[in-house]
């Protein structure tokens, strides 16, 4: 009888180290890219107020491979002339598509200084970390 509760004592001690790995796995990082409808990717839009409509791209990226069907969150802040205060501007949320990209609706701009910020929340269960990109744009 001692013998039987050994065998299953030893199995599930095997069992347990054999998946705490599996169990204990960090998080994979994600990153997101963001352009605008010309596929222009810079840190700083300067635009003038003459061409002051804008479509923004974000692609979300575990690795080299893109993630489809994620929620991408955009916001955009008008910021006050000291840069002391930010305004929300425009929100959305986004689903990507099957190529890893949610694309905004056009947006016009007034004069004055934004950013953009690009934010994922990141997956518990795929084990994505959250992950965001801000952009400045400047229409003169």
């Amino acid at each position: 009888m001692n013998m039987k509760y050994l065998g299953l004592f030893v199995t599930f001690l095997v069992l347990a180290t054999a998946l705490q790995p599996i169990c204990a796995a960090d998080y994979i990082k994600t990153t997101i890219h963001v352009s605008d409808q010309y596929g222009n990717d810079l840190e700083q839009y300067n635009i003038t107020k003459y061409n002051n409509i804008l479509q923004f791209k974000a692609s979300l990226y575990e690795g080299a491979d893109s993630k489809c069907i994620r929620y991408l969150d955009f916001y955009i802040y008008k910021l006050n002339p000291d840069e002391s205060n930010k305004i929300e501007y425009y929100h959305t949320r986004k689903m990507t598509n099957l190529f890893g990209t949610a694309t905004t609706p056009k947006i016009q701009f007034e004069q004055g200084d934004y950013v953009l910020m690009v934010t994922y929340g990141g997956n518990e269960r795929s084990k994505l970390s959250p992950s965001n990109s801000t952009v400045k744009i400047h229409v003169s």
